[in-house]
């Protein structure tokens, strides 16, 4: 008899321990869940905030806008101006690829950001502007920009038939 009773009741010890780590599991999932979506919020709100910033400073946005154009017609001072606005833009995408990266920003969150980081290298200046800012970022995030300029190198070394490039032919057309 006293054996049963020490069976019983070490079976009632193991399921409260499993009902320990349940109950833990649960709590976890949920955490997880909490954080991934405050994070998420923090990101889409820089960016907005960024954006926002651009849509209603009009000096900041021509500024931009010149400097993607044309990098090297900025003078001294606008120049670096165009750095800091980079590097401030850099470190936002920075932060959302290694979220990326560690698995907080989930896969189908990822290719609009990845849009954005390629859009902004389609502009010229901020290709030209990125040797001198690119060591502010972790050299991992450093391979991935290089992919993305590799790719616009090749697109605009593409020559069709005719001789002239991809681009000035789609443009004429």
């Amino acid at each position: 008899m006293r054996m049963e009773l020490q069976q019983i009741l070490a079976i009632i010890g193991a399921l409260g321990v499993i009902s320990s780590f349940v109950y833990a599991a649960v709590q976890l999932r949920r955490s997880t869940r909490a954080l991934r979506a405050q994070t998420y919020l923090q990101l889409t709100t820089q960016f907005a905030d960024l954006w926002y910033n651009l849509g209603t400073n009009a000096e900041l946005c021509g500024l931009i806008l010149r400097g993607n154009d044309d990098f090297e017609s900025l003078d001294r001072v606008e120049k670096a101006r165009f750095r800091f606005a980079l590097m401030s833009y850099f470190r936002r995408f920075e932060n959302a690829y290694f979220l990326h990266k560690i698995g907080i920003l989930k896969d189908l969150d990822w290719p609009g950001i990845a849009d954005d980081i390629n859009n902004l290298f389609a502009a010229p200046g901020a290709r030209a502007a990125w040797p001198f800012i690119r060591f502010r970022s972790s050299a991992e995030f450093q391979g991935y920009v290089q992919t993305i300029l590799d790719r616009h190198a090749a697109a605009e070394s593409h020559v069709d038939g005719t001789g002239s490039s991809r681009a000035t032919a789609e443009a004429g057309q």
